[in-house]
C-alpha cells in the first residue's frame, strides 16, 4: 500500500474526544496515550464492484476494553441475516446543529425506512430522513447498530454502513443510507484473517 494523503496509515482506537487525540500521535513522540490506541494499517482492502465497503487490515491486535473498545458482532446467522431492525443507534463525530463537527462520539437513534422510493435498493439500508434523526458529514463510514439477541444473550449487531447522508442533516428530505451489511457477508468472510 503506497503512502498517499487519501489512505489512511494509522487507526486510533478508544477515542472519545478527539480534542484529546493529537498529543497521543507517535509523531510527537508521546505514545502514552491512556485509553487511546495508535495501530499501524497493514493494509486496505475495498469492494471492487464500487459499493462502498471495506476491510482494515492492522499491524497487530487491538487491546478490547469493555468500556472503550470492544468488537461488534456481524450479522452471521441466517436470523440476523434476515432481520432489519425498526431503529439503529448511529454513532459519529460527524456534523452537528451548530453546523460544525462535534468534538465528542455523538450517538442518536434512527429509524429505519422501509424499502420503497426513498430506499428502493435491496443491498442498501436506509435510515432517518424526514423530521428524523440523520447522520451527518463526518458520520459515514460509521455503523448502523443495534441491539440484538444472540440465544440467551444480547449484543450490538452491525446491520449497515453509514455511507450516503442527506446535504441539509437538520432538515433532512431524504433518509441516509449505506452498504446493508448482510448482503455483502461473504465478502467480508473470505477476507478476515482469524
Amino acid at each position: 500500500m503506497a503512502n498517499t494523503p487519501n489512505v489512511p496509515t494509522k487507526v486510533l482506537l478508544g477515542v472519545h474526544d478527539v480534542r484529546e487525540t493529537p498529543p497521543c500521535l507517535p509523531e510527537t513522540g508521546n505514545l502514552s496515550c491512556g485509553l487511546v490506541q495508535v495501530i499501524n494499517i497493514a493494509e486496505v482492502l475495498i469492494h471492487d464492484a464500487g459499493i462502498d465497503i471495506g476491510l482494515i487490515r492492522l499491524t497487530e491486535s487491538a487491546r478490547l476494553r469493555e468500556d472503550h473498545v470492544y468488537p461488534i458482532c456481524l450479522p452471521l446467522y441466517a436470523t440476523l441475516r434476515m432481520h432489519m431492525p425498526v431503529h439503529v443507534i448511529i454513532t459519529g463525530w460527524g456534523i452537528t446543529e451548530k453546523k460544525t463537527p462535534s468534538h465528542i462520539l455523538m450517538k442518536a437513534n434512527s429509524t429505519v425506512m422501509k424499502r420503497g422510493k426513498t430506499c428502493p435498493n435491496d443491498h442498501e439500508m436506509c435510515a432517518g430522513g424526514v423530521n428524523l434523526n440523520t447522520p451527518c458529514r463526518g458520520d459515514t463510514g460509521g455503523p448502523y447498530q443495534a441491539i440484538s439477541k444472540f440465544g440467551s444473550s444480547s449484543s450490538y449487531v452491525q446491520y449497515g454502513i453509514i455511507s450516503d447522508v442527506p446535504p441539509d442533516c437538520l432538515y433532512p428530505e431524504k433518509p441516509s443510507s449505506g452498504p446493508l451489511v448482510a448482503y455483502y457477508i461473504d465478502w467480508i468472510l473470505d477476507r478476515i484473517e482469524f
